[in-house]
């Protein structure tokens, strides 16, 4: 499973390097002039974060279904679930080592470090384990089923899904300055933030994130089909 993860940072290494480089630049950027504002700032660097990572989800789709990564990844000596798990880890690990890296400037300014930065952190993670998780979720299920009718009920509640993400998404990246120009959003943003900023918030974002990552490694197990 180590060989197809370094097999694919390989193949994606212009881009992943691009997206290293780009989210360090933004960090030192944030480390001199950032940290004094970060309530206003912290959100920008968190979009970045999830802009990179999501620069290489897209790119990487793209190739897997140009490719058909697949069915080429399905015939190796390896065992589905294996080869479920290796899709997921890719972006995983790329996430995983944004966060050292934005929380690496904490430790030449460690006077700005507060505890609610780590939950929020946290929880932001666990959204980002299932943004990861629930295009390969949607996609591996619609392969389980032959029905036409049960693939367009999948699509018609993945697309709420989408939109209840991308809601949270907008929670999460906009800053409370620019939120407090509508009152009811303010509020909203406000209670949100309380609660991801506390250890309840992060462990149920964590946990969720997490059984998304195992329920779409377990239904990749069980696809009728590898061809797309």
């Amino acid at each position: 499973m180590w060989k197809i993860l370094i097999a694919e940072y390989a193949y994606y290494k212009t881009v992943v390097i691009t997206a290293y480089l780009f989210l360090l630049g933004v960090t030192i950027s944030f480390m001199f002039w950032g940290l004094d504002e970060i309530d206003n700032s912290f959100p920008a660097v968190k979009a970045v974060m999830m802009a990179t990572a999501g620069s290489i989800f897209i790119f990487k789709a793209i190739k897997t279904y140009q490719e058909k990564r697949d069915r080429m990844l399905i015939i190796l000596p390896y065992s589905t679930f294996q080869v479920g798990i290796s899709r997921l880890l890719t972006l995983f690990i790329f996430w995983m080592s944004s966060l050292l890296i934005v929380l690496s400037c904490f430790l030449f300014k460690p006077a700005h470090f507060e505890l609610k930065i780590l939950w929020n952190i946290l929880s932001l993670s666990g959204f980002v384990f299932c943004l990861i998780s629930v295009p390969f979720f949607y996609r591996d299920l619609i392969y389980c089923f032959d029905d036409k009718y049960n693939k367009i009920t999948l699509t018609i509640i993945f697309t709420f899904i989408v939109i209840f993400g991308y809601s949270l998404f907008i929670l999460f990246i906009v800053s409370a300055e620019l939120m407090s120009l509508v009152q009811s959003l303010s509020l909203l943003k406000g209670e949100f933030t309380k609660f991801t900023e506390s250890p309840l918030g992060a462990m149920l974002f964590i946990l969720f994130g997490s059984l998304f990552m195992v329920l779409s490694t377990l239904i990749f197990k069980h696809r009728k089909s590898y061809v797309e």
